[in-house]
């Protein structure tokens, strides 16, 4: 949640980088759909995340003045989280038995939607001070983790 509520700081017209930041889900649940079955739940997990770290600290490693390639890295960190958050859910509902699949991924949604009500309260209170950049440090911290 954290990119997603931050592209208004990435630079640049922020409706578009916003626009951006939702159209870049399309390929990722495409490029999830074929590779899903091929190359298995953990690897895409994996990989998309490993990806999604790379590409935020790649947004480190870009000069400030250089807005559509800290947005392109952006974006590119986005489709991974996207598709690795497309793959964790089809995951945790393999993992509970067929009996409890139901329950257990409604409580697990449920939860995560309290966190996507609380995401935004959260980055304006705790992120406001923080610059852009360490926002992204501490992002792609946590996918390398």
């Amino acid at each position: 949640y954290g990119l997603s509520w931050s592209t208004s700081n990435l630079g640049g017209n922020q409706y578009l980088v916003f626009n951006l930041a939702g159209l870049v889900e399309f390929p990722a649940y495409t490029f999830l759909l074929l590779t899903l079955n091929k190359w298995g739940r953990k690897i895409n997990i994996s990989g998309f995340l490993i990806l999604a770290g790379l590409a935020l600290l790649a947004t480190l490693a870009v000069p400030k003045t250089s807005t559509w390639l800290v947005i392109f890295c952006a974006m590119m960190a986005k489709l991974a989280i996207t598709a690795s958050y497309g793959a964790v859910y089809v995951y945790t509902a393999e993992q509970f038995p067929t009996v409890v699949r139901n329950m257990g991924l409604g409580v697990g949604s449920f939860f995560a939607r309290i966190g996507g009500i609380v995401a935004p309260y959260i980055n304006n209170t705790v992120w406001r001070c923080i610059k852009v950049y360490l926002k992204h440090d501490i992002y792609e911290s946590n996918n390398i983790i």
